[in-house]
């Protein structure tokens, strides 16, 4: 008998020779066309079969096609929220896609931190609202985006100023903080922590003492200026809303009020590529107040006398008319210009912009003028990358100058015989006033960070970040000595005041990005990380009254009265953050998230916060019993529950403060001596918000998005200002001293009327319901 071993040999090589020719190592990338940045996760599929590759952490793939004819194999590569794509193989064996945005797609990318952590929105466990500046109507007059956030977002209320520059309130799902009701206090702040590539945006808080804590409460107060003014509307790219314990608990101990994440636009690949807009407008006051004439005000008088027992005070109408309003308002106009040039090969990228804005509200002397500019160059290749970008700024803001909150009657005139402004008796003629006073508020800043990741292992990416927020403010009010806000009784002439607030906030971090994919089922990754942070801010004030002469801006120097004071804060703070995910068949999703933090704006026994979030979402649709249920093309229910807290507390609220005062020239310690003005409290810990979330998405075949969430956010250890003994020196001290809550309900429905190439309609309703107490 013969052996058959020779033949078996002979097929099985055979057989091998015909799988090298069918199989072939394929490798590739797959991006965000609009950015190079890696889309983790999007499928790559060989047509006809459901077998294929998933990217990793860079965007990276590798698969073995096996196939009798390699030549006619297609690659289809598929990402939700994008255009699929399709290639046949032929010859090539590395692949690069760049896949475009599905406008048309109601599933979307959501930046879920300022960490570089991204997700598919029906994977994100948390309540994240995912704003596009291209939604937005940027062509409207206003001097930072936050004002156009209004009625974007359920939950988010945007209180703005009729001020133009001033800072603005943004709560998300009401107010996680109490607002001091003391003069002689600064309050924990209110608003949401606002990160831009990374860089945590300083804030105009005021510090305690010395002429610093009365920002806003009266004439003489510092103007505190918006910080989202430093960007400009045309560079940014998204905006993302953090509002649950899911979302924000990674923030730890400034995650109370919600963080809004804000990515400007970077340069892609092509050829360079220009773009220029620009825009101008009228604006006047609609609905205005109907003010009562002379005639009819001195009637209104006449009978006030008449029925309060006043005979002897009635009188003729005087024959003056005059219209107060019209005199002290406009018609306003803006205008902007905005030019931007991008570009870029394979490793580098870059994009640079200009802009310019002018705004000229109705009221006389409410104006702003912005200047910015933005540089963003991107280098990458197989394992690294980088960032830069930078966007200085300047703006100057002339602010009104109002007096007191009651109407000039209009029987008094605004010129006398001889054709000078009117003399008042204690509180100014308003038209002398607005024309001058002078209120002029100059800021430069500059917003720059560097980002950088290397691929360690092919699902282990290591990245780091370093932001900076620099900005030098100075403010000149001027109270004229020609009308009565710049007189006093000795006979001085003219009050003006100079405030400085230089500003330098830092912050580092560092974090490893491992992902993880078990058989088709499983799906984990991990974020862990560092962070350091600083605050420093230098204020200067000095002023002076009784110049050489009325009218005349003198240096305050050159004053007979002067006053000259100088303070500073500075904090700083390190965390070590981590947050995990999990999914199970994309169906199953668990998060979990946890963040400690040290800050040196409290005392040494409560300078260490700990906090954290967990979450779950089930993606219903995905079950086999709605597999029939055709209409319905993502259902999934949310929960999460955590918390967060607030260290923007003001200046060294722990620590007893004292005020420096110079009274004379001579004796004792040249006539300085130091007065107690804050009492010490070690105590003094951290606000604590604990945050539940309970949310429904719904995504039909119609087009149309529905989610319904309910929030309760327990927010405990307020600090707040409690009266003390007089004896012990002190009239209140600062403790955790007070208990809050806020909660309600919020729906959103967002509909795709018409989505075509050339055209769309998107209709969008929102409602929110909040309940608050104390």
């Amino acid at each position: 008998m013969k052996s058959r071993f020779p033949a078996l040999l002979l097929l099985w090589l055979i057989s091998l020779a015909s799988f090298g020719q069918g199989s072939r190592m394929i490798s590739g990338k797959v991006a965000d066309g609009r950015d190079n940045s890696p889309l983790i996760g999007a499928t790559i599929n060989v047509k006809g079969t459901s077998k294929g590759a998933i990217t990793d952490v860079r965007g990276s793939f590798k698969y073995l096609v096996d196939s009798p004819d390699i030549s006619n194999v297609t690659l289809v590569v598929s990402y939700i929220g994008y255009k699929s794509q399709s290639v046949k193989l032929k010859d090539q064996t590395v692949f690069e896609f760049l896949l475009e945005e599905d406008a048309s797609s109601l599933d979307e990318v959501v930046i879920t931190s300022s960490y570089g952590t991204r997700k598919l929105k029906q994977e994100v466990v948390g309540s994240i609202t995912n704003i596009k500046t291209k939604d937005l109507i940027t062509e409207q007059s206003v001097a930072s985006f936050d004002q156009l956030l209004e009625g974007q977002s359920a939950g988010v209320y945007v209180e703005s100023s009729a001020e133009v520059g001033k800072s603005v309130n943004i709560q998300i799902r009401g107010q996680g903080s109490l607002t001091s009701l003391s003069g002689s206090n600064v309050g924990t702040s209110t608003q949401p922590l606002i990160i831009v590539d990374g860089i945590r945006l300083s804030e105009d808080i005021t510090i305690d003492g010395n002429s610093f804590f009365d920002a806003g409460t009266d004439r003489f107060s510092e103007s505190a200026m918006n910080p989202l003014a430093k960007i400009g509307i045309k560079d940014i790219e998204s905006i993302n809303i953090l509002k649950d314990a899911a979302a924000v608990s990674l923030y730890g101990s400034d995650g109370a009020n919600g963080v809004i994440i804000i990515t400007t636009k970077g340069g892609s690949k092509g050829p360079m590529k220009f773009s220029f807009s620009s825009q101008g407008g009228v604006s006047t006051s609609v609905n205005r107040m109907e003010y009562m004439n002379g005639e009819q005000y001195q009637e209104m008088r006449n009978l006030y006398y008449r029925n309060s027992g006043q005979p002897t005070s009635v009188q003729d109408w005087n024959g003056i008319n005059t219209d107060w309003y019209s005199l002290l308002n406009r018609n306003g106009s803006f205008q902007s210009y905005d030019f931007s040039a991008s570009g870029g090969t394979d490793h580098l990228k870059f994009r640079t912009s200009l802009g310019y804005s002018n705004i000229k509200e109705p009221q006389i002397g409410n104006d702003f003028i912005k200047y910015n500019t933005g540089l963003s160059l991107r280098y990458e290749n197989k394992k690294f990358n980088a960032t830069l970008k930078v966007s200085p700024s300047l703006t100057e803001k002339n602010t009104p100058n109002t007096l007191y909150s009651f109407a000039v009657p209009p029987t008094v005139a605004p010129f006398d015989s001889s054709g000078e402004y009117t003399s008042f008796d204690f509180y100014g003629n308003p038209l002398a006033v607005a024309n001058q006073n002078r209120g002029l508020v100059r800021t430069k800043a500059a917003l720059s960070s560097i980002n950088s990741s290397y691929a360690i292992l092919e699902n282990l990416v290591l990245s780091t970040m370093f932001g900076l927020d620099f900005s030098n403010k100075n403010q000149d009010t001027y109270f004229s000595g020609l009308n009565e806000t710049g007189m006093d009784d000795d006979g001085n002439q003219g009050l003006r005041m100079l405030r400085t607030r230089n500003t330098r906030t830092w912050n580092w971090n560092a974090n490893l990005n491992f992902q993880k994919q078990f058989n088709e089922n499983h799906y984990f990754d991990l974020l862990a990380g560092v962070e350091t942070r600083q605050n420093n801010v230098n204020l200067g004030y000095s002023k002076g009254r009784g110049f050489p002469t009325a009218g005349d801006i003198y240096p305050v120097e050159q004053a007979t009265l002067q006053d000259y004071r100088k303070d500073k804060s500075e904090t700083s703070g390190r965390s070590f953050f981590a947050q995990t995910n999990y999914n199970l068949k994309k169906k199953y999703f668990l998060l979990g998230n946890f963040r400690i933090d040290q800050s040196s704006a409290f005392g040494r026994d409560n300078n260490t916060s700990y906090n954290g979030g967990i979450g779950a979402s089930w993606v219903i649709s995905s079950e086999p019993f709605l597999s029939e249920v055709k209409w319905v093309e993502n259902l999934r229910l949310r929960a999460s529950y955590g918390s967060s807290g607030n260290s923007r507390i003001g200046s060294y609220r722990a620590l007893g403060l004292y005020s420096v005062y110079d009274k004379s020239p001579t004796g004792y310690n040249q006539g300085y001596y130091a007065s107690p003005s804050t009492a010490p409290n070690p105590n003094l810990g951290w606000e604590k918000n604990y945050k539940f979330n309970l949310g429904l998405d719904l995504v039909t075949s119609f087009r149309v998005s529905t989610t319904i969430e309910y929030f309760y956010d327990n927010i405990s250890d307020m600090i707040v200002s409690r009266e003390t003994p007089p004896e012990i020196g002190y009239t209140d001290v600062q403790i955790n001293g007070s208990d809050m809550y806020n909660r309600g309900i919020e729906v959103s429905f967002r509909g795709h009327i018409i989505a075509r190439k050339n055209f769309k309609w998107t209709s969008q309703f929102n409602f929110s319901r909040i309940e608050n107490k104390v």
